[in-house]
């Protein structure tokens, strides 16, 4: 797991041009990358730790500054579903 992780708005990943500056180290050195993650999330008063191989986030090649998106944490939450067996929202 990376030691660094921003999630807030300052630094959310984003989408568009690449490579960009890094919020970290200022290097023009962040770009898209999977990387394998251990999470934890809680559902119904209960945690639970589980694993993502190719978590999608943006990482500075620099510094290894990792970013997570809307999009990342979307893939979270659809890995903790399959985790405790939930359905995947329906989309209407």
């Amino acid at each position: 797991m990376p030691n660094k992780n921003h999630s807030g708005a300052a630094h959310s990943a984003q989408t568009g041009r690449f490579p960009r500056p890094c919020p970290e180290c200022g290097k023009e050195e962040l770009y898209p990358a999977a990387i394998a993650y251990d999470a934890e999330a809680r559902h119904d008063g209960r945690r639970y730790a589980f694993h993502i191989p190719a978590l999608q986030v943006n990482q500075c090649r620099a510094c290894g500054e990792v970013l997570f998106s809307n999009a990342t944490g979307d893939q979270i939450s659809q890995a903790l579903r399959e985790h405790v067996g939930l359905l995947a929202p329906q989309h209407h």
